[in-house]
């Protein structure tokens, strides 16, 4: 691709696409690099949780700002809803979680909306990532947590993934003791992913 992008001198149509097109694999070579690396990282055993006082809608503000773009070029609309809720977290691990979850709601979700849904329970918190996208009918959801794990779905054929967020997310998850689900919503029009964060 480098040499067509040379041999193109004169073309600057030619030349500007070869240099996107190039970009763009480097980027998705980048990304795929971070992930497996985060991964081994985080199921290694040796990242020391940063336990801290947060307040989530905050987390949850600064995960939306991050995912404002995808979203918005993908047609989804991203929301937060829920009570203001402070705990005692490590907010690097409990992004990974969240972010994994936003980037399969926002790449499974061809038109519609995503949202997080924070609810207080008796020993803890839950954070929900809900989708109004393909859902999960039909698929081994307990199996979607294995490294390298894509959903084969027609949506998941167009979309470019490494198959390790949510391998990540569990992993992270593991580090903070919180639990981890993923299912199909009741009326089948998409999925929620939710990480249940204990109080102590």
């Amino acid at each position: 691709m480098v040499a067509d992008v040379l041999k193109s001198e004169g073309q600057p149509d030619v030349r500007s696409k070869a240099v996107r097109a190039l970009n763009g694999s480097l980027d998705q070579v980048e990304k795929a690099v971070t992930a497996i690396i985060d991964y081994q990282s985080l199921s290694s055993g040796t990242i020391t949780p940063f336990v801290q006082d947060i307040e989530i809608s905050e987390l949850i503000a600064s995960r939306l700002e991050a995912f404002e773009n995808s979203a918005t070029v993908a047609g989804v609309t991203l929301r937060s809803i829920g009570p203001v809720q402070e705990i005692k977290t490590d907010p690097g691990l409990l992004s990974i979680c969240i972010d994994a979850f936003l980037e399969n709601a926002i790449d499974f979700t061809e038109i519609g909306s995503v949202d997080i849904l924070i609810k207080d329970l008796r020993a803890g918190v839950e954070i929900t990532v809900r989708d109004t996208g393909v859902g999960l009918d039909g698929l081994d959801t307990e199996a979607l947590w294995a490294p390298y794990a894509i959903a084969r779905t027609e949506r998941a054929r167009r979309v470019t993934r490494l198959g390790l967020g949510l391998a990540r997310a569990e992993a992270a998850a593991s580090l903070i003791e919180a639990d981890v689900f993923l299912r199909s919503r009741p009326d089948a029009s998409g999925a929620e992913a939710s990480i249940i964060l204990p109080k102590t």
